[in-house]
């Protein structure tokens, strides 16, 4: 009852009816993308970050719900964020936060490393992204020999396609 009281008031300020077009000023509109940034640094404080693909917050205690690289992406993004992303950073930076993020996969998502693309098949029920090697850097070669880590320096890392920690928000 008292929200929408609230609710009333504000549309009298406005001078709208409640099923009528809202005029929003530019001070409204600062005051509101202010109100969000307070909304966004409460919700920090106990604990939440937020998506920055899909904006869905999740709880920063939960080490297998957000990669945290340069960016902070949930781990159900991944897989539509890596690929575009990696082709926007220099190599040094792509391969620092492609080795993070294998690891992160593996520590916190029980990831396989698949050396052999053709072994991808057996592994349908699962979700992959090819990596640099992280015994040869990507070169393919280890030591001055065919790096046996890997396939001309890529990797394969698959991991269980139900492993998708939930949104603070329950999705």
């Amino acid at each position: 009852m008292e929200e929408a009281l609230r609710t009333e008031c504000r549309l009298a300020e406005t001078g709208t009816a409640a099923d009528g077009p809202t005029v929003v000023t530019e001070g409204q509109l600062d005051r509101i993308e202010r109100y969000l940034v307070d909304i966004t640094d409460a919700l920090a404080q106990v604990g939440l970050k937020r998506c920055s693909c899909c904006g869905k917050f999740f709880q920063s205690a939960d080490p297998k719900a957000l990669f945290k690289g340069r960016e902070v992406v949930c781990y159900r993004c991944l897989s539509k964020w890596w690929p575009h992303r990696r082709g926007q950073l220099s190599t040094i930076e792509r391969d620092s936060i492609e080795h993070k993020l294998v690891h992160w996969l593996i520590r916190e998502h029980n990831a396989d490393i698949v050396r052999d693309p053709a072994k991808l098949g057996e592994k349908a029920d699962k979700i992959s992204m090819i990596a640099s090697c992280l015994e040869c850097n990507g070169t393919g070669i280890s030591d001055g020999r065919t790096c046996s880590r890997c396939y001309d320096g890529n990797i394969w890392v698959v991991t269980p396609r139900d492993d998708i920690p939930s949104s603070a928000s329950g999705s």
